[in-house]
C-alpha cells in the first residue's frame, strides 16, 4: 500500500485542484457575498463628501488606543478564487486613537480594512479589529469617521507535514464558525506556514489543503483556556501566555477499503435484488457540515487509485453485487482522522431507497465492515433529472451521474409564485441518529433561474432551516415532519418588513435604533449615551441622518431595537450579529385583547422569522394606569406575566400550558428548538411577579414593570424557530377602578354607555375652522377624519381643571383653564386635532376643537416608542432595507467575473 492517496502525480494535481475549486463549491462565497449587500445596503444611506478615510480606534471598554497600525488593502476581481491582492495604505493612530489616511482610488478595485496594535516589546498582536469582508469602491468610499473597538487577538500558527516528517506546502481557510464565511485564507499560492491573528472571543474552523493529500482540518474554540496545555501530542499545543494555537497537521494518508452490506429488512414487501445502487461518500466539514452541490463528494471509484509497487497497473476498482447488496469501496484514511457521511442510494424498480452511515477513519485503520439500513427516500420526483448525485470519476476525471431521489423544495414571494433569479445559502439541519447516522447540516446555495433546490432526504423530519439570502430577509425554519413537507414544499419569502401579524401595518410605524451593548445598556430604558445611530424620518433633506454602516463595521457590541407606533410595542436584539446575517425581521399584532371585569388582562402576540444571531431578546408593551377615573392597572398590586401559548409560523397554536403543561424538558421533547433554553421557557410559561426594578429583569426574573413610562418588559431566550416565532403573552393584575372604558363608541349589550349626556355632530366645515362647545361631564362631539369618526369628550370636571378624552385611538389629559393640546390619531406622526380648554362654568367646560396637520417632531415621536425614531418615511418611501434591490444589481456587476472558490 502506498504512502500517500494516489499512484501517478496527474491524479494528485486533479484531486487537489478538484476539492480546492469545484468539489468544496464554485459557489461558496454566497453567504459572503448576502452579507456584504447587507452591507452595501447599510452603506447607501449615508454619503461623504470626499474620501478620506479616518476614525478613532479603542478597546473594548472604549479607552483610546496609539500606535496602532490602520491598514486598508485593495483588491482585483480575478485569478483563481476571485480576487488578486493589489496593494495597500496604511497609518497608525495618535496618543488620542485618532487616524486620517488618504487611500488611493479606482473604481475597479475593492477594499479591506484590516486595524491591528502590535505590543512594541513583545511583537506580538495584541488587538485586532473585527473581520470584514472586502467592498467594492462605490461603496467604501464614502465611509468615514468610524469608531473601532479592537478586541484582544490571539494567533494560530499553522504547518503541515508529509509522509516523511518533512514539511510540506498547502493552502488554508480559516472560518469564523458564527459568521459563516472566511476570515483568512490562501489559495493563489501555497505556503509552508502560515501565522494568522485573530480575534479571542470568537470560534473558528481551520482546514488545510496539502499537495497531495486530503483536506484535514481543526475546530478551535478554547481561547478562554486558562492554562497551556498539548492538544496533540507532538503536533499541537496551546499557550496561554502568547495565546498561541501551534497547529502542526500530519498529513500523511493511507486508503481503506470499507465492505459491508445493505439491508431491507426496514422495507415492506419482498426485495431480493437491486437494479442499481451506489454508495456516495462526503467528507464532513467542520460544525458537522456536508456541501452539496456539483462534484460536491469525494471522487467515484477511489478504489482505482491502488496500483502495485510501480504505479503502472491499477489492482481494483469499487464493487456492488445487485442481487445480495454487497459493497466494496475505498476511503482515504489520513493520520489526522476524517470523518465522513456516506449515503447509500438503491432502485427497486421504479423506487428508491437509502442509508445514511458516518465514519471517521484514521491512517491506522483497517479494513472495515458496514452495513446500511435502507429506508424509502422522500421525493416527490423519482428519478427525475434533479435527483441524480454527480461526482468526478478518479481516474478519467469525467462526470459520473448517480441516479437517486430527491425531495423538491420551493421558495415563494407573497403572491404563492416561485421565486426566481435571486440569490440564496442555504443550511438544513437533519438528525438521523435514530436511522444510523448522526445530526449533521446540509450545506447548498442557488444563484440562477427558479429558487427551488433538491436535498437526499429520508422519509423523516427535518430539523432545522436557515435561508440567507440578498434580497430577502433571512429566515430560520423549525422542524417539519416528513407529511407536513410533502404536503407543502413551499417556504415563503418576505423582503424586510417588520409589519402587523395581519400584514396591514404602514411601514411608517417601523422604527429602529442601535445601541451599545454592554451591562449598563442592555436594559429597557438605557442612557441617551448608549444611543449610537437612531433613524430620522426619511424626507429628502434627512436620508443621511441613519448611517449604522460605522457601528457594524467598527467592532462594537451593539443592540438592534425595533418599534411599532401604533401599538407601541418594542422589540431588542440584544448583542445581535449584523455580520453574521442581514437584520432579523419581525412581527408584531397591532392590537391587544383586554378586559376589566375581572382585572386588568392584556395578551400580545410577537414574533420573528429571524435566526438566532442574537443573545437574547427583550420585549415591551405599554399599559394604561389605572386612576379614580381611568380604567387600568393598579400599579401597587403585583403584575403576574406568563406565555402560556406558542405558535407555528402560521399563529396556530402549538403548545397551550393550560392542557400541555409548563414542563421545558417536555416542551423542548416535543420541539427541538426550545430545547438549549428549556429551564428559562419553563419559568416563562409560569407565573412570574414583575419586578419593578430594572436592574432586577434577568433569566430567572423575566418579567419588569416600568411604573414610570407604563410599560412591561419581558425577556425571552430567542424567538421560536417555527417560522415565526411567536409568543402569546398573557399579563393579569387587579384593576384600579371597575369604571367601563369611555373610548369605546358603543356599549355592550346589556350594558350601559358611559356617555350619558348625548352627542354633538360637528360637521367637516365646522371642524376645520374651528368650532367652541359647552360639554357637561359624560357629553362628548362626534367627528370625521380621512372619513373615520373619532371623539371628543368630558370624562371628569372640577372647578379647574377637565379630563378630556380622545378617541377612537384612546388619549386622555388632564386640562388646567387655558390649556391647549394637540393630538395625533391617523398614526402618520402628524398631529391632527387641537384642543382648548377656555374656561368652566355650571359644571360644563366651554373647549374648541379643531382641524389641523401639523408635523410631530422626532422628540415627540421618540417619546411615543420610547427614544426609537422613525425611520420611514411617508406613505411614498420604502424602509431602507427595501434597498436591497439595487444590491442585486451592483452584487451581479462586482462578482459576474469572480471564478469562485471553496467556501465553507
Amino acid at each position: 500500500m502506498p504512502a500517500d492517496l494516489f499512484g501517478d502525480t496527474v491524479l494528485k494535481e486533479k484531486f487537489i485542484k478538484n476539492f480546492i475549486f469545484e468539489s468544496m463549491g464554485k459557489k461558496r462565497k454566497m453567504k459572503l457575498k448576502i452579507v456584504l449587500a447587507f452591507l452595501i445596503v447599510i452603506i447607501l444611506m449615508g454619503f461623504a463628501s470626499a474620501w478620506t478615510f479616518n476614525g478613532t480606534i479603542r478597546n473594548v471598554d472604549g479607552n483610546f488606543i496609539n500606535n496602532t497600525l490602520v491598514n486598508i488593502t485593495f483588491w482585483t476581481m480575478g485569478g483563481p478564487t476571485g480576487l488578486s491582492a493589489v496593494g495597500s495604505n496604511s497609518t497608525f493612530s495618535n496618543a488620542s486613537g485618532w487616524f486620517s489616511l488618504n487611500v488611493s482610488e479606482n473604481v475597479s478595485w475593492m477594499y479591506k480594512p484590516v486595524i491591528t496594535n502590535t505590543n512594541i516589546t513583545t511583537n506580538a498582536t495584541d488587538y485586532i479589529g473585527q473581520s470584514l469582508p472586502a467592498f467594492p469602491y462605490m461603496e467604501f468610499v464614502n465611509t468615514t469617521g468610524i469608531n473601532f473597538y479592537l478586541k484582544p487577538a490571539g494567533k494560530i500558527n499553522i504547518t503541515a507535514l508529509g509522509s516523511n516528517g518533512s514539511r510540506i506546502f498547502f493552502r488554508y481557510q480559516i472560518k469564523d464558525t458564527k459568521l459563516g464565511y472566511p476570515i483568512a485564507e490562501q489559495f493563489n499560492t501555497v505556503v509552508l506556514e502560515s501565522v494568522i491573528s485573530i480575534a479571542r472571543d470568537r470560534n473558528y474552523s481551520i482546514m488545510i489543503y496539502p499537495d497531495q493529500s486530503l483536506p484535514v482540518s481543526l475546530d478551535w474554540n478554547n481561547f478562554t483556556s486558562n492554562s497551556s496545555y498539548t492538544i496533540v501530542e507532538g503536533l499541537s499545543t496551546y499557550n496561554i501566555t502568547t495565546h498561541t494555537v501551534q497547529k502542526q497537521f500530519n498529513c500523511t494518508d493511507n486508503l481503506i477499503r470499507l465492505t459491508g452490506y445493505i439491508n431491507t429488512s426496514t422495507i415492506a414487501g419482498n426485495i431480493t435484488g437491486w437494479d442499481e445502487f451506489k454508495i456516495v461518500p462526503y467528507l464532513l466539514e467542520p460544525g458537522n457540515m456536508i456541501y452539496l452541490g456539483d462534484n460536491a463528494g469525494m471522487p467515484y471509484n477511489m478504489s482505482a487509485w491502488q496500483t502495485n509497487a510501480s504505479g503502472a497497473n491499477r489492482l481494483y476498482s469499487d464493487f456492488y453485487n445487485l442481487t445480495s447488496g454487497f459493497y466494496n469501496i475505498t476511503l482515504p484514511g489520513p493520520a489526522e482522522s476524517a470523518t465522513y457521511i456516506l449515503f447509500a442510494t438503491a432502485r427497486n424498480g421504479t423506487k428508491y431507497y437509502g442509508g445514511y452511515k458516518n465514519i471517521t477513519l484514521t491512517y491506522s485503520s483497517s479494513p472495515t465492515w458496514l452495513n446500511f439500513t435502507m429506508y424509502s427516500l422522500m421525493s416527490s420526483n423519482w428519478g427525475s433529472v434533479n435527483s441524480n448525485i454527480s461526482l468526478n470519476d478518479a481516474v478519467a476525471w469525467s462526470k459520473v451521474n448517480i441516479s437517486s431521489a430527491k425531495q423538491q423544495f420551493n421558495f415563494i414571494n407573497s403572491s404563492n409564485a416561485i421565486i426566481s433569479n435571486v440569490n440564496f445559502h442555504l443550511e438544513i439541519k437533519v438528525d438521523y441518529t435514530d436511522y444510523g447516522a448522526k445530526e449533521f447540516t446540509f450545506m447548498t446555495d442557488i444563484s440562477s433561474g427558479n429558487a427551488s433546490f433538491y436535498l437526499p432526504l429520508l422519509n423523516a423530519s427535518v430539523k432545522e432551516m436557515n435561508i440567507f439570502s440578498q434580497s430577502y430577509s433571512p429566515k430560520r425554519v423549525g422542524t417539519k415532519t416528513a407529511a407536513e413537507i410533502l404536503a407543502n414544499p413551499n417556504t415563503t419569502m418576505t423582503t424586510f418588513n417588520p409589519s402587523d401579524i395581519s400584514g396591514t401595518v404602514s411601514k411608517a410605524n417601523i422604527q429602529i435604533a442601535l445601541y451599545k451593548s454592554n451591562s449598563t445598556c442592555d436594559v429597557p430604558s438605557p442612557d441617551s449615551s448608549c444611543i449610537i445611530a437612531d433613524s430620522a424620518s426619511m424626507d429628502p433633506d434627512a436620508e443621511d441622518k441613519f448611517n449604522p454602516l460605522s457601528s457594524i463595521i467598527g467592532g462594537g457590541k451593539l443592540s438592534f431595537r425595533m418599534g411599532l407606533l401604533s401599538s407601541g410595542i418594542i422589540v431588542e436584539y440584544i448583542n445581535v450579529d449584523m455580520l453574521a446575517s442581514g437584520p432579523p425581521d419581525a412581527l408584531f399584532d397591532d392590537s391587544a385583547t383586554t378586559s376589566t371585569s375581572d382585572g386588568f388582562d392584556s395578551a400580545m402576540r410577537f414574533g420573528s422569522n429571524g435566526p438566532n444571531i442574537y443573545d437574547y431578546v427583550l420585549i415591551s408593551m405599554p399599559y394604561t394606569e389605572g386612576s379614580t377615573s381611568i380604567t387600568g392597572l393598579n400599579e401597587t398590586a403585583d403584575v403576574n406575566m406568563s406565555i402560556p401559548l406558542l405558535y407555528d409560523e402560521d399563529w396556530n397554536i402549538i403548545w397551550n400550558s393550560s392542557s400541555n403543561g409548563t414542563s421545558g424538558t417536555t416542551l423542548a421533547g416535543n420541539y427541538s428548538h426550545y430545547s438549549t433554553y428549556s429551564s428559562q421557557w419553563e419559568t416563562l410559561m409560569g407565573q412570574n411577579i414583575c419586578t419593578k426594578n430594572q436592574s432586577g429583569l434577568n433569566l430567572t426574573n423575566p418579567c419588569y414593570i416600568d411604573t414610570t413610562n407604563n410599560r412591561i418588559w419581558i425577556r425571552l431566550p430567542h424567538f421560536s424557530g417555527t417560522k415565526p416565532n411567536v409568543v402569546g403573552n398573557l399579563i393579569s393584575a387587579v384593576t384600579a377602578a371597575a369604571v367601563t372604558s369611555p373610548s369605546s363608541s358603543s356599549s355592550t349589550p346589556g350594558t350601559p354607555s358611559f356617555w350619558t349626556k348625548g352627542t354633538i355632530e360637528v360637521t367637516e366645515s365646522q371642524f376645520k375652522k374651528g368650532y367652541s362647545t359647552e360639554l357637561a361631564q359624560r357629553q362628548r362631539v362626534k367627528i370625521s377624519i380621512d372619513g373615520i369618526e373619532h371623539h371628543i369628550g368630558i370624562i371628569d370636571l372640577t372647578k379647574n381643571t377637565a379630563t378630556i378624552n380622545v378617541s377612537s385611538v384612546p388619549q386622555q389629559a388632564v386640562f388646567n383653564i387655558g390649556d391647549e393640546k394637540k393630538f395625533e390619531v391617523t398614526e402618520d406622526n402628524y398631529y391632527d386635532v387641537y384642543v382648548k380648554l377656555n374656561g368652566i362654568d355650571n359644571n360644563k367646560a366651554n373647549v374648541t376643537i379643531m382641524s389641523i396637520h401639523e408635523k410631530m417632531s422626532e422628540e415627540e415621536v421618540g417619546g411615543i416608542i420610547g427614544g426609537i425614531k422613525n425611520i420611514a418615511s411617508s406613505s411614498n418611501k420604502i424602509l431602507i432595507f427595501a434597498l436591497i434591490g439595487i444590491v442585486i444589481i451592483i452584487l451581479v456587476i462586482v462578482f459576474s467575473k469572480n471564478k469562485k472558490k471553496k467556501r465553507r
